[in-house]
C-alpha cells in the first residue's frame, strides 16, 4: 500500500518553486513551468508522492511530472542532477518500437515481413518464420527466460555471447501453442534492431538521430551495441530526464511534437494499446503493446525498465512522468511502481484546475530543494584514518574486488579500486568524507551491458559509522546501480559487508 503519511519541512518562497523548476526548463525550454494547481494537480500530493518514490526499495534519483505540455514537477536527488544522461534500460524497447514504427511508414519495413524475409541469410533456421509484428507483441512461442533469477542463467545471458547471436537465437525451440501468448523475450527486441536498420539501409542510431532525436532536440545521447555492431535494440539507450519527458510527451500528444508530426498518430494508438495480457508469465494484471505496457482499459501506458527507469503516459489526464533510479532487483523484489495506484493517490487532476496553495507549493518546493541537498551522514572521524592511510587491502577468495587503497586527505578519501576481473582496469575515486558527494570521471569502458562517455562520472561519499566502520557508497551516476559497503577494521583483518544484500567478503592490511 501507498505511504500516505505527511513529512513536515520548512517552507520557502513561492518563487524558489519556479526557480528551480527553471532547471529543467533549460532542458526542455518547450515545457514552460507552471504551478501544480494551474493545472489541477495538487501540491500536498505530489510532495507525499516524493516521499513515497524515495521509500524504502525504490531508490528514486529523478521525477518529472508535465500535464498540458507544461512541467509541473522536475526534482532530481543528489548527487543525480539535471542534465546527466541514465542508462534506462527495457526503457530502450520503446524507442526501437517507435523506430521499427518509422520504418514501416517509411515503407521500408511490415509487420507481416519474416526475418527470413528481411535477413534471407537466416531463411533456413526455425526462427526465421517469426514476423515483425510477433517480435513486437513478445508472441513468438519461442521458450525463452529473459530473466532466470536465482534458478540459473537466462536465454537472454548467454545468447549475446555467442558467435553468431542472431543465428543462436532462431535456433531457440518453439511451442506453437505458445504462439499468440505473451512472453516477455529481450533477444527478440534486439532482433528488432537489427531488421530495422537492414530495412532502411544504415545504422539504426544515425536513423534515430534524424527521424526522431533531432525532431525532438535530443542530442546527448548514447547506446550500446550487440556484438555486430548493431545498437542493442532490448536495452543499452543512455538518455537525460528532461529528454525521456520529450519522448513521452510525444506520445502523449499522439505523435506530434512542436506542430510537427513525427511518428504516425496510428502508429501511437496501435503501440500503446493493450493488445495481450500478460498475468500468465508475470504475475501482472496489465497487458502489454508493442514494446510498451499498457495499464487496464489504457488509464496509462508506459516505457519501463529495470531499476526503476519509466516513462509512463496517462492520456485521458494529459499528464507525463518520468522517474529514473536505481534499484538492485527492484523488477525481482520490489516490483515495477503501480501506476494505478501512483495515479489514484497522488496524481487525479480536478476537472477545473484548483486554487492556489502558497503554503503548500512552499513545501513542495522544499522537498525538492531537499532533494538536491546531500543527506546528512555521520560527522565522526576516526584515529583510524592514521594508521589506514596510505594503506592496502588485499580481498581473498574470488570476490570482484581485488583491492582497496586507502588515503586520507582533510575531508577527502583518495580511494583505489583494483577489481579483480582482467577486464575492468583499476581505478582511483574521490570520496567525501564531510557529507559532500565527490565526483570523479569514470574510466571509459564500453562492453555488451555499458558504455561509458565523456560525461560519465563517478559519484563517492563516505562516513565513520563507529571508530572500526566505515561505510563507503559509491554511484556510477549514469547506471541504475550502486555499491554500498561496510568496511569493519579489526586489526589486520578487514570484513567488507555489502548493505543491500549478504554479499560479503575478508580482507588483509598490508
Amino acid at each position: 500500500m501507498l505511504c500516505m503519511q505527511r513529512c513536515r519541512v520548512p517552507g520557502i518562497a513561492l518563487a524558489s518553486l519556479l526557480a528551480a523548476t527553471s532547471l529543467v526548463q533549460a532542458e526542455s525550454p518547450e515545457l514552460q513551468p507552471v504551478t501544480p494547481e494551474s493545472v489541477g494537480l495538487d501540491s500536498e500530493k505530489l510532495a507525499k508522492m516524493l516521499d513515497y518514490l524515495r521509500s524504502s526499495g525504490f531508490e528514486t534519483e529523478s521525477v518529472l511530472v508535465a500535464r498540458h505540455g507544461q512541467l509541473v514537477l522536475a526534482a532530481y536527488h543528489a548527487p543525480f542532477r539535471p542534465g546527466m544522461p541514465h542508462q534506462v534500460n527495457s526503457v530502450t524497447k520503446s524507442v526501437t518500437s517507435t523506430l521499427v514504427g518509422l520504418a514501416i511508414s517509411d515503407g521500408k519495413l511490415k509487420l507481416t515481413d519474416t526475418v527470413g524475409d528481411v535477413l534471407p541469410q537466416y531463411r533456413e533456421l526455425p526462427g526465421a518464420i517469426i514476423t515483425v509484428e510477433q517480435l513486437l507483441q513478445m508472441k513468438t512461442g519461442m521458450i525463452w527466460i529473459d530473466d532466470a533469477g536465482s534458478s540459473g542463467s537466462s536465454t537472454w545471458e548467454t545468447n549475446l555471447q555467442q558467435g553468431d547471436w542472431i543465428a543462436d537465437f532462431l535456433r531457440q525451440p518453439m511451442d506453437p501453442e505458445q504462439r499468440g501468448t505473451f512472453n516477455y523475450n529481450s533477444g527478440g527486441s534486439a532482433l528488432l534492431a537489427v531488421l530495422a536498420e537492414k530495412a532502411v539501409g544504415q545504422p539504426l542510431l544515425d536513423y534515430g538521430r534524424e527521424r526522431l532525436f533531432k525532431p525532438l532536440g535530443i542530442e546527448q545521447i548514447r547506446w550500446v551495441s550487440t556484438p555486430d555492431g548493431t545498437v542493442n535494440g532490448g536495452r543499452g539507450l543512455y538518455i537525460a530526464p528532461a529528454d525521456m519527458l520529450r519522448f513521452g510527451e510525444l506520445f502523449r500528444q499522439n505523435g506530434e511534437w512542436q506542430g510537427r508530426q513525427i511518428i504516425p498518430a496510428a502508429w501511437v494508438q496501435d503501440a500503446t494499446s493493450p493488445k495481450l495480457p500478460v498475468s500468465a508469465n508475470t504475475g501482472s494484471p496489465y497487458f502489454y503493446g508493442s514494446h510498451w505496457w499498457v495499464g487496464k482499459d489504457r488509464l496509462w501506458f508506459s516505457a519501463q525498465g529495470w531499476g526503476g527507469q519509466y516513462i509512463t503516459v496517462y492520456p485521458q489526464d494529459d499528464i507525463t512522468l518520468v522517474v529514473t533510479s536505481r534499484r538492485p532487483d527492484a523488477d525481482r523484489h520490489a516490483g515495477p511502481i503501480d501506476f494505478t495506484a501512483l495515479r489514484e493517490y497522488f496524481l487525479t487532476p480536478a476537472a477545473n484546475g484548483l486554487p492556489a496553495k502558497p503554503a503548500a507549493q512552499a513545501n513542495l518546493q522544499a522537498k525538492v530543494a531537499s532533494w538536491a541537498s546531500p543527506t546528512a551522514v555521520n560527522r565522526l572521524r576516526s584515529p583510524l584514518e592514521k594508521q589506514l592511510n596510505g594503506r592496502k587491502i588485499d580481498f581473498s577468495g574470488d570476490y570482484w574486488l581485488s583491492q582497496l587503497q586507502l588515503e586520507f586527505r582533510g575531508d577527502e578519501l583518495l580511494l583505489g579500486v583494483t577489481p579483480r576481473d582482467g577486464g575492468y582496469r583499476p581505478w582511483r575515486q574521490h570520496v567525501g568524507l564531510d557529507g559532500k558527494w565527490r565526483d570523479t570521471p569514470r574510466p571509459a569502458e564500453k562492453d555488451a551491458s555499458v558504455q561509458s562517455g565523456p560525461e560519465s562520472l563517478i559519484s563517492g561519499r563516505a562516513q565513520w559509522l563507529d571508530r572500526k566502520t566505515l561505510l563507503l557508497e559509491t554511484l556510477w551516476l549514469d547506471e541504475s546501480w550502486s555499491y554500498k559497503v561496510r568496511l569493519r577494521f579489526s586489526g589486520n583483518k578487514v570484513r567488507l559487508e555489502r548493505v543491500d544484500s549478504l554479499e560479503t567478503a575478508t580482507g588483509t592490511l598490508r
